[in-house]
């Protein structure tokens, strides 16, 4: 038996790579390339530095999944690709024992929307651009060049488990779960968002409201606290709201004073209605396993 096939034998016993779906981003490159809009197109093909930069990203994304696809051919892992845009026509989701997310924090917060109590299936995130120019990666465990070496002691790797939060509005439990954050804001982000909790109503450019995980992102530049990431309690804050502090729950219910709000989940791609009248309950979520120690990562980064 040669080696290849040894390796072949041992990948077969894991419970990870029975099935594998790899989930990939395109670049910026990819999306505005064909663009209608011609001063767009222009723009990415001239010598302005950022386009420099931009084509420069396009080479090393395609470059990382390239080699994710070529190390799981090499050990005959059955594997699929899609594009993350392409993700909510993909069938039969529950049948994968892992989703390889290629891309950056964005790629693997839209690939952990399709994970939830029934299947519960590991995400392992691949920073597909790690240059200083390239993705944020705070929830990806490895980029291309390491990633053969990950895969090889895969059985053996951490996994962190992070909390997310639970959304319901009107009573009716929405699908996706969210792992770093939601914003409550008006459609125009010029025009004042209003709220009410409990007999308090709230006013200002819209409500952030984080899970633990997500305290470190969109959360801190708002000025908020990171949070443990064990803690059963989610932040919120105003924004744009003079002096404000950020204050915590591990449950809460927000009626909307706004006639043309929305709910924006983990960032711009996906959003919900919020008008006024409407109620939205937050609460605890499901958790979710993501492979790398995210707890020591956040420490380096982010924790004195």
């Amino acid at each position: 038996m040669n080696t290849k096939n040894q390796k072949n034998n041992k990948f077969k016993n894991s419970p990870y790579l029975k099935k594998v779906l790899v989930v990939y981003k395109k670049s910026v490159f990819e999306l505005y390339e064909k663009s209608s809009d011609k001063p767009v197109v222009k723009f990415i093909k001239n010598n302005d530095e950022d386009a420099i930069r931009i084509r420069k990203s396009d080479a090393i994304q395609k470059k990382t999944l390239k080699k994710v696809i070529s190390s799981l051919e090499k050990y005959s892992i059955n594997h699929d690709i899609v594009y993350r845009g392409d993700l909510e026509q993909t069938r039969n989701i529950d049948s994968y024992s892992i989703i390889i997310s290629v891309g950056g924090d964005g790629t693997l917060i839209e690939v952990s929307h399709y994970v939830n109590s029934s299947n519960n299936i590991p995400i392992l995130g691949i920073n597909s651009d790690p240059s200083p120019h390239g993705s944020t990666g705070f929830y990806c465990c490895c980029d291309a060049d390491k990633f053969e070496g990950f895969l090889e002691k895969i059985d053996e790797q951490k996994i962190s488990e992070i909390g997310r939060m639970s959304l319901q509005i009107n009573k009716t439990l929405l699908p996706e779960q969210v792992l770093n954050d939601i914003l409550l804001a008006h459609t125009n982000p010029a025009a004042i968002s209003r709220y009410r909790i409990g007999e308090k109503n709230y006013k200002g450019s819209g409500m952030l409201i984080c899970t633990p995980a997500g305290s470190t992102g969109f959360m801190r530049e708002e000025q908020g606290e990171i949070m443990d990431l064990n803690s059963k309690m989610f932040q919120y804050i105003l924004r744009s709201k003079r002096n404000a502090k950020p204050e915590f729950a591990e449950k809460i219910k927000i009626t909307s004073l706004t006639r043309q709000g929305k709910i924006f989940v983990d960032g711009q791609h996906l959003i919900y209605d919020f008008s006024i009248g409407n109620n939205l309950e937050i609460s605890k979520g499901n958790s979710i396993k993501i492979f790398g120690d995210i707890e020591k990562k956040r420490a380096k980064y982010y924790i004195s």
